[in-house]
């Protein structure tokens, strides 16, 4: 499952570097004091409010990205254009040429999904403004929010979607006793989203509701250009006490060791703040990993400039993901490029990259 921070979020403030002086002298307002964080590292700690993934970094579930980004959009990005060009690459789009229709990652491994498979695969796309990496899927069950500027309310049935998937939706809708405690769950867009998610997987396992490898659902907005302390404080708030809802209806069903999320933005923000009590756009920025048997520590380093380069690409922790979870061969959908991000634990450390 992939969740994406819609909007750009700020990485400093989501894993902070506490012994960073700039951080501090940056961020007279926004800055968040040493003694209220969760620490993870010497000189790394998560915002307070991220309490339900602390939790899972202390199980040993959770993996740390820092730096994470795309070379490619934060030289073409420019003011209006910046989410665009990044949102792109987040999704690793491909443009039209000779025919062929634009499309996202996760759209491009559903092709090669499908082919290993006696049924055809689909997808979910919840809560999220648009198609993003499941641009141009087949069997794509999309539910929008109803205020794509917020992010807001998810709509109670699925959009332009054949009637088979309808029916698996309204059945999923139509479950009470699901085979987990659905009061782990807030009564929030996101976290009846990550609800939903789980019930789908729920059906799929025990052969009810097809074949359905790939979710996406999206929070937001993180775009923080004024009044940032509180909106943020609470949509990281929501993001934690979700994925850790989420993780134990995994368990409670028996299937969190099949079950990898990947939690992204597509960008971070500046390290200062601005006269508007918010942050700015910015560079490479910080993500996670949820799962058994992933390399449960810190991957990359921290990327302090907005013009350095990402020390973890898109494309590289992409081709981890294709590789080392669905066992695809990587090149039939980002082509050739950037060596794999490795995602679960074959050894004693986190390696920058794999042949």
């Amino acid at each position: 499952m992939v969740v994406e921070l819609a909007g750009g979020n700020d990485g400093f403030n989501t894993l902070v570097p506490y012994l960073h002086e700039p951080y501090y002298r940056m961020r007279p307002n926004l800055a968040l004091p040493r003694q209220k964080l969760l620490p993870i590292s010497d000189g790394m700690g998560l915002n307070p409010a991220l309490q339900g993934l602390h939790r899972l970094w202390e199980q040993g579930y959770l993996g740390v990205l820092q730096g994470v980004g795309s070379s490619a959009s934060y030289r073409r990005s420019k003011g209006d254009t910046a989410h665009q060009f990044s949102r792109d690459a987040l999704h690793a789009v491909w443009g039209s040429s000779g025919g062929r229709q634009a499309s996202g990652w996760l759209a491009r491994s559903q092709e090669l999904l499908a082919n290993e498979r006696s049924e055809p695969a689909w997808a979910v796309s919840l809560n999220a403004p648009d198609d993003g990496p499941l641009l141009g899927a087949r069997s794509l069950l999309s539910a929008r929010p109803l205020n794509l500027a917020g992010y807001g309310d998810v709509l109670g049935f699925p959009s332009a979607v054949d009637e088979a998937r309808v029916a698996v939706f309204e059945k999923l809708l139509s479950i009470g006793g699901r085979a987990f405690d659905t009061q782990l769950f807030s009564d929030d867009s996101f976290s009846r989203s990550l609800r939903d998610v789980a019930g789908l997987i729920g059906l799929s396992e025990r052969g009810e509701g097809g074949s359905i490898p790939l979710h996406r659902v999206a929070l937001g907005s993180f775009d923080t250009h004024r009044d940032q302390a509180v909106v943020h404080t609470r949509l990281l708030s929501t993001l934690g006490d979700g994925l850790w809802a989420f993780n134990r209806a995994l368990e409670q069903m028996g299937v969190a060791s099949r079950v990898l999320v990947l939690v992204l933005s597509e960008f971070g923000r500046s390290l200062g703040e601005n006269a508007t009590a918010g942050t700015d756009h910015g560079g490479a920025g910080v993500g996670f990993l949820v799962g058994r048997g992933i390399y449960a520590n810190l991957h990359g380093h921290y990327v302090f400039e907005e013009q350095q380069s990402p020390s973890i690409e898109f494309s590289s922790l992409y081709r981890g993901v294709l590789e080392e979870h669905f066992v695809l061969d990587s090149a039939r959908v980002l082509g050739r490029g950037p060596l794999r991000h490795g995602i679960y634990e074959y050894g004693p450390s986190v390696p920058k990259n794999l042949a």
